[in-house]
């Protein structure tokens, strides 16, 4: 038990939404392929990060903690993630932490714990873990980072090939079929 953190990336397969580019085969024993509406995808995943939490419930999910699948934007990750940097380009440990295993560091300093207060403030919940400003709290930080980078520079290429075939631009009038990348949506959800 406790927080568990998903970012679903749902891909709808309906045949006028794909690309002629892209190429969709689905040999799973039991499954007709003709039925197959959209994927889902784990595309994140966090444990008791209740600062990542807090901030999704609060920009995603409206302030409401329900544990139901929420839209999310590239620009809602954008931000998330320059939060996460701002974060960990401010982070100081107290005198001596330095030389303890990474996740047993406790003390950061009382500037640290103030930056991540007012960046990314923790929030208390059922089984949600601790909410001192450790090694785990940094840890949710460079996760985040790592694991939504990736799917921001993704998106941004779809909408860079999206644009590519609107009416107007230096590349006006290229090809539907030149996008090698089915668009898709992307969900936040936590169970606790």
């Amino acid at each position: 038990m406790g927080l568990d953190m998903y970012l679903w990336k749902k891909t709808s397969l309906y045949p006028f939404i794909i690309p002629d580019g892209c190429k969709v085969e689905i040999n799973i024993s039991g499954v007709d392929p003709t039925k197959v509406i959209e994927i889902t995808e784990k595309a994140a995943y966090w444990r008791k990060a209740s600062h990542i939490h807090n901030w999704f419930v609060q920009n995603a999910c409206e302030g409401k903690d329900d544990c139901k699948e929420h839209w999310v934007s590239k620009d809602m990750m954008e931000e998330l993630v320059e939060k996460c940097k701002i974060i960990i380009h401010g982070w100081e440990w107290e005198e001596g932490e330095e030389e303890k295993p990474y996740m047993e560091r406790e003390t950061c300093t009382k500037k640290t714990r103030k930056l991540a207060e007012r960046t990314l403030p923790q929030v208390e919940g059922f089984f949600f873990g601790g909410t001192e400003v450790n090694g785990w709290y940094l840890e949710g930080c460079k996760e985040t980072v790592a694991q939504l980078t990736p799917i921001i520079q993704l998106l941004q290429e779809i909408d860079d090939a999206m644009d590519a075939t609107s009416l107007t631009g230096p590349t006006a009038g290229t090809p539907m079929e030149a996008l090698k990348i089915i668009p898709f949506e992307l969900y936040y959800q936590s169970s606790w």
